[in-house]
């Protein structure tokens, strides 16, 4: 019977090649960047560098005490997105960000292939354009050589359908680009004030519009309570009529096994963030609560993704991409072991299958996929299907 120790576990999963298909960048932006960059443009940090991510926890769990539900007001943001995005106003800031992030991934993590999520209107606060973010966002990628991806640029769900359509065009001028470009879009924030479950919400002529160019669509839904916010609808109009090739979060699901089947019959994948889920109870109550063992048992394609790696989480529990796997591992899958490692194998070349970038270079998911069996061979993991 397999059984590996804790550091095992930890040595196996700290070098197998991953992927980060749902990981936003104002979310996830590192002390030291910040650091930096309030140096550079007088921001006055509230606290130390080192202990922002104490105090921005801190500030979030307040807010959502007030807050219960997340809401955002029409055309706005959350407040601990707003104070991240203070820092992503200029064209050397957002480039540096990027890149810092990318850097972060792939040292500490062996995150080989990043989608990183955007929303360019929030860097327009000081002079940019959203036109000139996207450019500074993509020079980030292309001034480091270790992370293959690209851009996923996020319409927001608060804001107008002017909004929406304008994000797609802007999407449309860097989508396909060598090596690093926009590579999809995604609709992002508040769904339970802001559903997109129908025609006359506001974020639909935008994603119809994107699903006319062909580029690619991945849609945050059934991510807030269904049992108040009937979010499986939301689930229902992206596969039906949208036609997303992935959703984001999905959560709702594990209350639907008829939209689950839907999935299986066409094949679209679930963007897992399990730590982001159960952080403070509001959408899943705990990780052996969470929908993902439902999605494996059903063979339904996922991938693990932190969602944001200085927001997400609790007080108690922050994401990263190793621990992700180890949370499945242990916390959500049960029974023997080896079906379990087959569980985060399957995981790990779904997020490889799945990434919307069309110029990886020739053979770079069969390299990876060669070097996640090598590192289950090394640590006598028996191949499985």
């Amino acid at each position: 019977m397999l059984r590996l120790g804790q550091e095992q576990k930890l040595e196996l999963i700290k070098q197998l090649p991953k992927t980060e298909l749902h990981l936003h960048l104002d979310g996830s932006l590192s002390p030291e960047f910040m650091e930096r960059e309030s140096r550079r443009s007088g921001i006055r940090l509230p606290v130390p560098a080192a202990d922002i991510p104490q105090w921005i926890m801190e500030q979030k769990c307040d807010a959502t005490k007030q807050n219960v539900d997340n809401v955002q007001t029409k055309g706005g943001n959350w407040s601990v997105f707003d104070f991240c995005n203070q820092f992503l106003q200029t064209k050397i800031a957002i480039q540096e960000a990027v890149q810092d992030l990318l850097n972060r991934l792939y040292a500490n993590h062996t995150v080989v292939y990043a989608e990183i999520r955007f929303a360019p209107v929030f860097s327009t606060l000081k002079g940019l354009t959203a036109r000139e973010a996207v450019e500074a966002a993509l020079a980030g990628f292309n001034a480091q050589d270790k992370v293959r991806g690209g851009l996923i640029i996020c319409l927001m769900r608060s804001f107008d359908e002017t909004h929406g359509l304008e994000m797609v065009e802007l999407a449309k001028s860097f989508w396909g680009r060598n090596p690093f470009g926009v590579v999809g879009i995604d609709v992002a924030g508040d769904e339970g004030s802001f559903p997109l479950a129908s025609e006359s919400d506001a974020m639909f002529k935008g994603v119809m519009k994107a699903k006319d160019y062909g580029i690619p669509i991945t849609i945050h839904a059934g991510e807030w309570p269904d049992n108040k916010f009937k979010t499986i609808k939301n689930i229902e109009f992206a596969i039906n009529t949208l036609g997303a090739d992935r959703i984001g979060h999905g959560i709702a699901l594990g209350r639907h096994p008829d939209v689950l089947k839907l999935l299986k019959d066409t094949g679209t994948a679930v963007e897992v963030c399990l730590t982001s889920n159960v952080g403070r109870g509001f959408k899943v109550k705990s990780f052996a609560d969470h929908p993902a063992k439902v999605f494996a048992q059903e063979k339904i394609p996922f991938a693990l993704s932190c969602d944001n790696l200085l927001l997400s989480g609790d007080l108690s529990i922050r994401p990263n991409p190793c621990g992700e796997i180890m949370h499945l591992l242990d916390d959500v899958l049960d029974g023997d072991e080896l079906e379990r490692w087959s569980i985060i194998r399957r995981c790990l070349l779904h997020g490889l299958e799945r990434g919307f970038n069309p110029s990886c270079p020739p053979g770079f998911k069969e390299w990876c996929t060669k070097k996640i069996d090598e590192l289950f061979k090394q640590f006598q993991i028996p191949a499985t299907n």
